[in-house]
């Protein structure tokens, strides 16, 4: 999540010191939510760019949210919601199996979401785990004690480098309503 804003110690307000009182908090909020619509575009991106899109879950909970005015100015958030993954996603993360002694990870093409609900399945032990075959000989689950996801950083880019556009936009929107 980032966290957008304008308020009086940031050096953008600072700058716009002048025209502060002509400027309502409706226009700051406005101003912020611009900025962060610049960051959610970016951030939808890089979840593309990164291949992170197989059930849209992740780009669909990528929005701006909790607009806030105060007397020190405006706020909004930008960010996943609702979905649990994303730190793994922004940050990666070592999975390990907790109630059974091996993680099931399905093959590719194989929709069942767990061996007991496939069942006739059987084990070949392999090095550090093994895998789960059908009666045909067909590999439908690996297992494994544990697997390292990599970080694949979507939210934290997508600040860094619309930095400029973010200032850019939020001055504009303020040109605009003085003009």
């Amino acid at each position: 999540m980032a966290l957008v804003e304008i308020t009086n110690g940031d050096k953008f307000i600072q700058a716009l010191e002048g025209v502060k009182k002509t400027v309502s908090s409706e226009v700051c909020l406005a101003a912020v939510q611009a900025g962060a619509g610049i960051v959610e575009a970016a951030g939808k991106l890089n979840i593309d760019k990164q291949g992170l899109r197989d059930q849209g879950k992740l780009i669909g909970s990528y929005q701006v949210y909790d607009p806030k005015v105060s007397r020190d100015g405006a706020e909004c958030k930008v960010g996943s919601r609702g979905v649990i993954y994303n730190a793994v996603h922004e940050f990666g993360a070592t999975i390990s199996a907790k109630r059974t002694k091996y993680l099931a990870i399905p093959t590719e093409g194989n929709k069942s979401p767990t061996p007991k609900e496939m069942g006739g399945l059987h084990f070949v032990s392999g090095r550090g785990g093994g895998v789960l075959m059908d009666k045909a000989g067909e590999v439908k689950f690996v297992l494994k004690p544990s697997v390292k996801i990599p970080a694949r950083p979507y939210h934290r880019p997508a600040v860094d480098e619309s930095r400029r556009e973010v200032l850019d936009v939020m001055a504009a929107t303020i040109r605009r309503s003085l003009s």
